[in-house]
């Protein structure tokens, strides 16, 4: 098939995934053609490096895979038909499952010479297959020579660049410009993507929040998109779970998926924020984090079981403390509908930490900066990545404690921390097991003005202990009961 270019030329499209059962790509196997890719993350990360004013450049190669040709006996299989004609490539092709991994061995070759001869850092450098991207301080001359030094290489070793009469594809030193499909201005230190882009990715998550049911494919490219723009996205890392979900259903473009209440929710967002952030919405810097005065507070929770009582979750902070023990589902190891074991699934239990911290501590936690410690490294990471495609539970944590957090206007940070390694850790593990007379001891020794009772808990929150269920609607459940006690945003007028 064929696809127009700009220019008006026409590029001509192989597919060597057909037929099925009987093509190229399936007798290819991609490991051997590994294939790393740059993603916003890198490039917010490179960005912030710079400061804001920074200058940006983009490089881009013409015709990228005629550039390698492959081996006389490969190039066999490489025959096609095109108006009554054959012929055969010489070169890599765009469709073949291992020209990608083929292409980016070269050009990580030549960004890593170009790096070299100009002193560039490498950190303020992304480079995605054909597409190389860099940017330096505005009031440094680093990015020009890093740019000249890749013209001249290219022109030495006979790689041929595209011209830059197109800014989109490549552009000179510049504080605005396109990076990776979305438009940066370092000035105003703001992101957007261009008009028709906007329409056309509103437009098609519109016509999925208004369908029934839509072919995979057509998930496969907004949900790639959205997570090309999710890091621009305040709190956009808890609004995917359920879209990777219906993303990973099936291997097949063709199939018919039925769209989920919780996809069409999760996608509202998206058609709300993106709307709302394009050419408006801060650069965010990815590795952002708390102040040092932030309120520490220290959480522990202990695995289920029978054969001890009081086991729980414990939370304390230098002027109160919390404790939750688990219900007869959690300690008999109930199992969940994802097979899960409740009473085992540390990750989620070490969870309930921050969200019971953070909603009975409201009054302490209200408009402030908290860092959770927990000694658990896998409930830190699903919180930084806002979803667990494994722990529905999790999932679920996850989500009320980014709701109470937003509710209540706090910044927060769950971070890792060996287990009794402090005395307010030790206090928490000790809050855990029902070991009171640890707590209080240690308290004593620290000199702590702890209240002789615990914090305010939830509800809310003591029903879901009860029967811990999947429920993303958590969080606004235990903002409610916060809001019969203090002001709370969008529950009080």
């Amino acid at each position: 098939m064929t696809k127009p270019k700009p220019n008006g030329s026409v590029r001509i499209i192989l597919n060597l995934s057909s037929p099925l059962g009987n093509c190229v790509n399936e007798g290819i196997n991609t490991n051997q053609f590994p294939t790393v890719m740059s993603s916003t993350t890198k490039w917010l990360r490179a960005l912030h490096l710079a400061g804001r004013g920074a200058k940006m450049c983009k490089i881009d190669w013409a015709d990228a895979y005629k550039h390698i040709a492959v081996s006389q006996t490969d190039s066999n299989l490489q025959w096609f038909t095109w108006l009554g004609m054959g012929f055969k490539e010489l070169c890599l092709i765009f469709g073949c499952a291992s020209s990608a991994g083929i292409f980016d061995r070269l050009a990580k070759l030549v960004v890593h010479i170009v790096a070299t001869k100009s002193r560039f850092p490498t950190n303020r450098i992304c480079q995605h297959l054909d597409d190389c991207c860099a940017t330096a301080p505005a009031n440094s001359e680093a990015l020009e020579v890093f740019d000249n030094t890749f013209t001249a290489i290219a022109s030495q070793i006979g790689v041929k660049l595209a011209p830059r009469d197109d800014p989109e594809k490549s552009f000179a030193p510049n504080t605005k410009g396109l990076v990776l499909g979305i438009v940066y201005n370092t000035i105003d230190w703001t992101w957007a993507l261009n008009s028709e882009k906007l329409a056309r990715l509103l437009n098609d998550i519109k016509l999925l929040l208004d369908a029934q049911s839509t072919q995979q494919v057509k998930i496969w490219s907004i949900v790639g998109k959205i997570i090309n723009i999710q890091p621009l996205i305040p709190e956009g890392r808890f609004n995917l779970y359920h879209l990777l979900e219906l993303n990973s259903l099936s291997t097949n473009k063709t199939d018919v998926i039925i769209l989920t209440a919780n996809f069409k929710k999760q996608l509202f967002f998206w058609f709300t924020m993106i709307k709302l952030c394009s050419g408006r919405g801060k650069l965010i810097d990815p590795d952002l984090k708390l102040p040092p005065w932030s309120i520490e507070v220290f959480t522990d929770a202990a695995g289920g079981s029978m054969e001890r009582a009081g086991l729980g979750v414990g939370a304390v902070a230098n002027s109160w403390w919390a404790y939750l023990p688990w219900s007869r589902v959690i300690n008999l190891n109930k199992k969940q509908s994802d097979g899960k074991c409740i009473g085992r699934s540390m990750a989620a239990l070490e969870l309930i930490g921050p969200l019971l911290a953070i909603s009975s501590g409201y009054a302490w936690t209200k408009n402030q900066p908290i860092i959770f410690w927990v000694d658990n490294a896998a409930s830190v990471f699903i919180y930084k990545k806002g979803y667990s495609r494994s722990c529905k539970l999790s999932t679920t944590i996850t989500l009320a404690i980014s709701s109470i957090a937003s509710g209540l206007g706090s910044s927060i940070q769950i971070s890792k921390i060996l287990r009794c390694s402090t005395p307010l850790a030790t206090m928490a593990d000790a809050l855990s097991k029902a070991d009171f007379t640890k707590f209080w001891s240690l308290a004593s020794q620290l000199d702590l003005n702890l209240p002789v009772s615990q914090a305010w808990v939830s509800p809310a929150l003591l029903a879901w202990i009860q029967h811990p269920i999947p429920d993303e609607s958590l969080g606004d459940k235990i903002l409610s009961d916060i809001a019969k006690r203090s002001l709370v945003l969008g529950f009080n007028c």
